[in-house]
């Protein structure tokens, strides 16, 4: 059985591939992801709703530059590249501290450059993030 550390990359690994439903199968629907955008929590299904509105307009492409596990929970400190439909190149660095449960992603903290984000995303990328989590969990 893959390691929680694994389990988390492939999360990001899937999105490298273009498969994102696979990538959303690895949320628990009755989880939960924290932004530094706004600093809200918002439920696992949806995030994936989110996800699946921005991912055609930001294609991202991830690379792992540390990983570290402790029991159920796993930090990664990645980047992230996606050439955007009006050229502008998207390249954000992150820290994503997850819980693990029967291998799947229970909870996320992700840290993110917000201003860049908010700078380079296409609006309505940026938009469908930000509504994401207006309703507090």
């Amino acid at each position: 059985m893959p390691s929680n550390k694994e389990i988390a990359w492939s999360y990001f690994e899937y999105f490298n591939q273009g498969r994102i439903e696979e990538a959303l199968a690895l949320l628990d629907d009755s989880g939960t992801w924290w932004n530094t955008l706004n600093r809200k929590t918002t439920t696992m299904p949806r995030m994936k709703a989110a996800t699946r509105k921005i991912a055609p307009l930001v294609p991202w492409k991830f690379t792992l530059h540390h990983a570290l596990e402790d029991g159920d929970k796993v930090a990664l400190d990645l980047e992230s590249h996606a050439m955007l439909p009006n050229g502008k190149l998207y390249n954000n660095v992150y820290v994503y501290v997850f819980t693990m449960r029967n291998g799947k992603i229970l909870h996320c903290r992700e840290h993110a450059d917000t201003k860049h984000a908010a700078e380079v995303l296409p609006p309505a990328a940026y938009a469908e993030d930000v509504a994401s989590y207006e309703q507090d969990t």
